[in-house]
């Protein structure tokens, strides 16, 4: 079973082959804030190794300074939730920064998931529920078949991407993960029970 489980994360890995972001690369200390961050840097390093080789991902503290060029401040304060951002507001960096598309879904079980929003607001996005979820699983599947660029998915408080989809599962990128296995799977059912802001970049 455990050399079966070695395979299968061997597997995953190789599926992915462009470098993907976590906590405390690049020499700099972002756990609590940095998700979204990283989120950011490795879609670029998948758009750079699929579709434009001149791409420079940028460094954490490059991306900071767009959203808050006092970044600074707000770590050595420790107030660093104040650097949170959300899946809608990635959308607006890579359509300031590299004329990206793309869509902004919400996922809703209720009402009051609402008050995970920090930054943002429901008029953003366009809504499903659990009443039209395979419709969410079809869009993202549709986005695969025609695009590598992983997905943004965004509770309110932790930020990862999908970097694929097959019939039964995710493939999760994870930034939260230090220690290397920032890329697992999960049943359809991790998206289906839980809020979800998402961002769908496109070519």
């Amino acid at each position: 079973m455990i050399l079966f489980y070695k395979f299968l994360l061997l597997y995953i890995y190789i599926m992915f082959k462009y470098p993907v972001y976590h906590y405390n690369m690049e020499q700099f200390y972002d756990i609590g804030f940095g998700c979204s961050y990283r989120n950011i840097q490795t879609i670029l390093s998948c758009k750079k190794y699929y579709q434009d080789s001149s791409i420079v991902v940028p460094h954490i503290t490059t991306i900071l300074s767009f959203f808050n060029p006092k970044y600074q401040e707000q770590i050595d304060k420790k107030k660093t939730k104040l650097l949170w951002i959300e899946p809608f507001q990635i959308h607006q960096y890579f359509q300031t920064c590299y004329q990206m598309k793309g869509e902004n879904l919400i996922y809703m079980l209720k009402d009051e998931n609402l008050q995970n929003m920090l930054s943002t607001t429901i008029e953003c996005y366009d809504i499903y529920t659990k009443d039209n979820f395979e419709d969410l699983l079809q869009k993202i599947r549709i986005h695969f078949e025609l695009s590598k660029l992983p997905v943004v998915i965004d509770n309110g408080y932790y930020s990862y991407c999908i970097g694929d989809i097959n019939e039964k599962e995710l493939y999760i990128i994870d930034p939260h993960q230090i220690d290397g296995s920032c890329i697992y799977t999960k049943p359809f059912s991790y998206l289906k029970n839980s809020f979800w802001m998402i961002y769908i970049p496109s070519e």
